[in-house]
């Protein structure tokens, strides 16, 4: 598994990277496994944790999501300030704290300091529905039903929204419900089912 992260891993750098005609197309296509498999490995070490050990791991996350969203902004701040470009810097500014910037980062985890962070903010929901999922003890079948639905929506959604191109924004159908809380359902039941696997 840990041969895959790191393979994974470059895989997320080539998502971020350009190349020209169907060579991008492919290599875009075949790196899009990278996300969904880090948010099934983290359901596959998920399973059989205590309600307060998602909850620590919940925090981790966070403080790491805060940490290095405060650094993107200072290096964003700072470039701006360099550059001396001042209307640039409260444009930017206010692009961060406009409704519709805080509205599309709780709904979908879409940040505007770096869009990037999606995955972390994504895997803090997670963490913290598989906390409640925990405490409240609701079946691993309901749990499991829901993510598959959900799965289903997404690729549905994916379809109708960006292959008949009503719209290029990913982020409907790219956040913490549609692929971090189903894929980390199906880590989970992996390692539930290890052995019959």
């Amino acid at each position: 598994m840990d041969h895959i992260k790191l393979l994974a891993a470059y895989f997320v750098v080539l998502i971020h990277s350009l190349f020209p005609g169907n060579l991008g197309v492919a290599v875009k296509a075949v790196a899009r496994f990278a996300v969904p498999f880090f948010f099934l490995c983290s359901g596959f070490f998920l399973y059989g944790n205590k309600p307060e050990s998602i909850m620590k791991k919940a925090l981790h996350i966070l403080k790491l999501f805060l940490v290095t969203a405060v650094v993107y902004l200072v290096v964003s701040v700072a470039l701006f300030t360099l550059q001396r470009d001042f209307a640039g810097l409260r444009d930017y500014l206010y692009s961060l704290i406009r409704p519709k910037a805080i509205v599309q980062f709780i709904l979908f985890n879409e940040f505007a300091v770096a869009g990037h962070l999606w995955y972390m903010a994504a895997m803090f929901y997670v963490y913290i529905l598989y906390y409640f999922i925990e405490k409240l003890n609701i079946p691993d079948m309901v749990t499991a039903i829901c993510a598959i639905v959900l799965l289903v929506l997404h690729l549905v959604l994916w379809h109708i929204l960006l292959t008949c191109k009503i719209t290029e924004t990913t982020f409907f159908v790219r956040n913490f419900l549609l692929i971090g809380f189903p894929f980390v359902t199906i880590g989970r039941m992996m390692k539930k089912h290890l052995d019959q696997l």
